[in-house]
């Protein structure tokens, strides 16, 4: 069976990202009605991008639906797509910045029988039906 490891993505703000001044933060995910979230995050801001940040999540925490045992999130889940896409952006004290839109998605996925990982890139017409309207802040 393959399950979920990794993924990554490019998130489109509403405007420049300041690293001084923006606190960027995707987490809290919903696909087929399965609740699950990654434990590390690495963010890098596209330099012939300045609105965009490439994001890079990983270790995955399945333990966030109401079974102790772990969510397995499979292939078929993820092409289902996803009911909530979560971004923290900050407190409302902080200056204001939102995601408009997630592109370049690459999931990674650990088959428990081969013993081997593999990736799925999705097309960008596959990837806005997989995250349709589910982006919220």
């Amino acid at each position: 069976m393959k399950e979920l490891h990794s993924m990554s993505f490019t998130l489109k703000m509403d405007r420049e990202i300041d690293k001084n001044k923006h606190y960027i933060s995707p987490g809290g995910y919903e696909c087929n009605g399965k609740f699950f979230d990654f434990n590390h995050y690495e963010g890098t801001i596209l330099k012939d991008r300045p609105d965009c940040v490439r994001c890079d999540v990983t270790d995955y925490d399945g333990t966030l639906g109401e079974d102790d045992t772990g969510t397995i999130v499979t292939p078929r889940d993820i092409k289902k797509g996803f009911e909530e896409f979560y971004v923290y952006t900050g407190e409302a004290d902080e200056p204001e910045i939102n995601p408009v839109e997630v592109t370049d998605f690459e999931f990674e996925f650990y088959d428990t029988v081969k013993d081997e990982y593999t990736t799925y890139a999705p097309s960008a017409e596959e990837a806005k039906k997989i995250i349709g309207s589910s982006l919220c802040a």
